[in-house]
């Protein structure tokens, strides 16, 4: 397992992005809509691989979970710092599981003390949303097929919030 992926080094993030991109359409039939500037602008080699890491790991989930046929991953740099939007045309999380989503160790994976540990050395599997947004501001806004409604939830660096009508 690669902390910094070599291709960061030799390409860059966006360009690393796009080659992801395109590769995990091959693998997985998902067709990737990327809009993402050609610089970000970002100086940590360690943010750059975390926004790497964090996009591998929505699109995996997007692979396991929504059985979508599209996916829209956005990246934009405003004042604040790097937007990342990540959009499917999926089945939707029900507003019951959105809570359920950023909390973490609440994966179905884990089912032992064993099974957590062995998560514990593997980067984000399994609580991917709580661990980005402990260290961020991550939102969920998902709406399914049979429901009016979209429902939102935010994790701002660990706080998360209820979930409510978007």
């Amino acid at each position: 397992f690669e902390l910094r992926p070599a291709i960061l080094d030799d390409v860059g993030l966006p360009a690393a992005v796009r080659i992801y991109a395109e590769r995990f359409t091959k693998r997985s039939g998902i067709r990737v809509d990327l809009e993402c500037p050609p610089e970000l602008g970002l100086r940590s080699p360690v943010a750059e691989a975390s926004l790497f890491r964090v996009i591998q790991e929505a699109l995996t989930n997007v692979a396991k979970h929504a059985g979508a046929a599209s996916v829209r991953v956005m990246l934009e740099r405003t004042p604040e710092g790097v937007v990342l939007d990540v959009a499917d045309d999926g089945c939707g999380i029900v507003q019951e599981q959105l809570a359920l989503a950023l909390t973490r160790h609440a994966t179905s994976k884990i089912a032992s003390l064993e099974d957590l540990e062995r998560v514990a050395t593997m980067g984000f599997r399994g609580e991917a949303l709580a661990s980005i947004g402990a260290v961020s501001h991550a939102r969920i806004l998902s709406r399914t097929a049979d429901s009016e409604a979209a429902w939102e939830i935010h994790n701002r660096g660990g706080a998360i919030s209820e979930v409510q009508a978007a």
